[in-house]
């Protein structure tokens, strides 16, 4: 099973020429000195990371999120699936790549439209067979939702995603219902490079 998203991983798998190239355009790293910087030396990376304005890093944040759900034998096929779905042949280039980070990383450099694509999304975003089935035969009757429930499922959402990602400190649930329809829309997640800097002593 693949470790939990952090900035910290993607930057320490993926080699500093391709993360020069990513960063290069952000004014915080106009003063790091690539060439002197050792491979694996993250903490550099991260610090002038943490220093950005929010939008900038959530851009960088959300691009990272999908190199690191690609970092894998099964996300190099997909890319290269979705290479070919419009006619690219990339596998010999991912192939010279170090690790599968790599790979990813580079198509985000390189052809950044594929990690749009339906076959990424799907691989990313995709649900098990069972989690697709349609379930019939329920009781009818009204939906009656309390506080006491609301609570407790706010509480479950927060302990998946501090556990998972470490960003459910700052769960917030809302709960409206319309002709007999609930609907539960979640928000204001910590974000993880947040609570990557909280944490950061831990690390």
């Amino acid at each position: 099973m693949s470790p939990s998203y952090t900035p910290h991983i993607v930057v320490r798998r993926t080699s500093n020429a391709l993360l020069q190239r990513f960063l290069s355009d952000h004014r915080p790293f106009d003063d790091l000195d690539w060439k002197k910087l050792k491979e694996n030396d993250i903490e550099p990376i991260l610090q002038r990371l943490l220093t950005l304005e929010d939008a900038k890093r959530r851009q960088i944040e959300v691009a990272w999120r999908k190199v690191h759900d690609l970092a894998d034998a099964q996300g190099t096929a997909v890319i290269i699936a979705a290479a070919r779905d419009v006619g690219l042949n990339i596998g010999d280039e991912l192939a010279a790549k170090r690790n599968a980070y790599e790979r990813a990383f580079w198509c985000l450099l390189e052809y950044p439209h594929l990690l749009d694509s339906q076959r990424v999304y799907a691989h990313i975003y995709g649900f098990s067979k069972p989690c697709l089935e349609t379930r019939v035969g329920f009781p009818q009757g009204k939906v009656i939702v309390t506080e006491s429930m609301l609570n407790d499922l706010r509480q479950q959402i927060q302990s998946l995603y501090q556990k998972e990602e470490q960003r459910g400190d700052m769960c917030k649930m809302d709960h409206r219902e319309r002709d007999d329809v609930h609907r539960r829309h979640t928000t204001r997640f910590l974000p993880s490079f947040l609570a990557w800097s909280c944490a950061a002593s831990n690390i």
